[in-house]
């Protein structure tokens, strides 16, 4: 499941954070992440034991947003703990951000 969060919930969250954590940046204006947010939900639903679904609006929350420099929408970025272990601009398919788990889970474990 896919929880919505404001810049505040976002912080506190990716501080304490002990697993993985995907954040989903978009745009409510913009086609494509309307139509990756459906891909990311569907991912949500498969991964709920394995990790944390979050999105940020990014028109109401510019200042996180500029201060985590993304100016491309959508963009994904994925934590493990606390860190940033990869980040990625554009709308992917399900399929491709399963993927792309998978291979940070080899990698950060």
């Amino acid at each position: 499941m896919m929880k919505f969060v404001c810049d505040t919930e976002l912080i506190e969250r990716m501080i304490n954070n002990r697993g993985w954590l995907f954040v989903i940046f978009f745009s409510r204006f913009s086609i494509p992440c309307d139509q990756f947010l459906l891909e990311v939900r569907r991912l949500s639903d498969e991964l709920w034991r394995s990790a944390m679904f979050l999105g940020l609006d990014v028109d109401e929350n510019p200042t996180k947003t500029a201060e985590l420099t993304i100016f491309e929408f959508p963009t994904t970025v994925i934590l493990k703990g606390p860190n940033a272990v990869a980040r990625y601009a554009g709308p992917y398919s399900r399929e491709a951000l399963l993927a792309r788990f998978k291979e940070l889970r080899k990698v950060h474990r």
